[in-house]
């Protein structure tokens, strides 16, 4: 079973974690380290080890892998304790938690185009990458449509909370060829 670090359940640390995520006006968001129990990120990686791959791309706007995980992780996204957890910090109450798996290699991205955008909402955004060099590409960058851009600098087992408003969208910078023979693998879940 895929639990979170039992820090998360203490009160006044949550309170910390609700302020912080509030005081980013801009773009409300915060990032939990060591989020996972050590087993539990374990059991992750090795999930995603062993997936299977698809390559999906539309050139105007990605290229990247999908892993086809277990089912365990979206119980866990979809669970009461975690709900409960993602209503402290946001206040906003999850229906379902919709979420991929991507892994990026050379040559993937995620661009801005006007035909794909979505709708406001909250993103999840779980690291599965220990020790990954952002000279080679790969993060996670949120722009709000007045040329500020947000980049998320994430490390393995973080789970990042960011909201959308109608003019936040998101990008994944191009992976260059320093990340030839790496791989970067996040999962990225929004609320429903």
């Amino acid at each position: 079973m895929i639990e979170s670090n039992s820090a998360y359940n203490d009160k006044e640390t949550m309170m910390l974690v609700k302020e912080i995520y509030k005081e980013n006006k801009k773009i409300p968001s915060v990032t939990l380290h060591s989020f996972f129990t050590k087993e539990s990120y374990e059991y992750l990686l090795d999930s995603v080890r062993n997936s299977r791959r698809e390559l999906t791309q539309n050139l105007l706007h990605h290229r990247y892998k999908i892993c086809q995980t277990n089912n365990e992780l979206s119980i866990f996204l979809n669970n009461k304790n975690f709900a409960k957890m993602f209503h402290k910090i946001t206040g906003r109450k999850i229906k379902k938690m919709n979420f991929q798996t991507l892994a990026l290699t050379w040559k993937d991205y995620m661009l801005l185009n006007d035909k794909y955008r979505e709708k406001p909402g909250i993103d999840i955004i779980i690291d599965l990458t220990d020790n990954w060099d952002y000279k080679s590409g790969g993060a996670m960058v949120y722009v709000d449509g007045t040329g500020d851009y947000f980049p998320v600098i994430s490390q393995g087992n973080s789970l990042t909370i960011i909201q959308r408003n109608p003019t936040v969208h998101r990008f994944i910078k191009y992976l260059n060829s320093n990340a030839k023979n790496k791989e970067r693998v996040i999962i990225l879940g929004n609320s429903v």
